[in-house]
């Protein structure tokens, strides 16, 4: 295989036009292998991923991704190590610890999280909002599904419904009056295409709640 550049502005993969159809189907082969050694089970040791991963059940995996998705900016170290800090605080039933959450009592626990720009006050609201969808409609699917329509031709309806309805639940324990600021730092957890938004975090933890057994897209 080699890189030929078709449009001065990226790189495509190609195969050369003078080898045999065996010996390409050998070098793609090679290519690929090499690929899934690299990026394969073993590299989800690397990638935050691995949170959501270090529970069993269904419930606790999608609390956890969801929390893991919302950090996953900045550098792999920063997130390892807010990720490290949100651990030791929902413990190791995430999904009950969520649906147990008290604004006033457990905000302590929180006390001193910064990651980048975001800080205890944004990761604290983000647990009350997801209590709440948890409360009303069991679990982030089905709290998500509610929005989703397979007529659809994107999954961006469903994430702009999705994102509509999590930032309108109550935010009074943080925002007097329960109205969110616009420039609330919750909000940067659940952005929204309505906004212009690419909503990489999001579908990010989409693409992790259907992961085969192993792991890897």
């Amino acid at each position: 295989m080699r890189f030929v550049d078709t449009s001065a502005k990226q790189a495509i993969l190609w195969p050369c036009s003078d080898m045999t159809d065996t010996a390409r189907d050998a070098d793609l082969r090679t290519t690929l292998d090499l690929l899934y050694g690299r990026y394969g089970a073993t590299y989800l040791e690397t990638d935050p991923v691995c949170f959501p991963r270090g529970y069993e059940s269904a419930e606790d995996r999608e609390v956890a991704g969801f929390l893991a998705t919302a950090l996953a900016y900045g550098r792999v170290a920063q997130i390892r190590k807010s990720l490290d800090r949100i651990g030791a605080v929902i413990g190791p039933r995430p999904a009950e610890f969520i649906r147990r959450f008290d604004p006033v009592r457990d905000r302590r626990a929180l006390s001193g999280f910064v990651h980048r720009f975001n800080d205890a006050r944004d990761m604290g609201l983000l647990f009350y909002f997801m209590r709440q969808i948890l409360e009303t409609s069991g679990s982030m699917e089905r709290f998500f599904l509610a929005g989703y329509q397979p007529g659809h031709d994107d999954i961006g309806p469903a994430l702009s419904s999705f994102v509509r309805r999590a930032l309108a639940l109550d935010c009074t324990p943080w925002y007097r009056g329960g109205r969110l600021p616009p420039a609330a730092g919750v909000r940067f957890f659940l952005p929204s295409p309505e906004d212009g938004s690419t909503c990489k975090r999001l579908n990010l933890f989409l693409r992790w709640m259907v992961r085969p057994d192993d792991g890897v897209d």
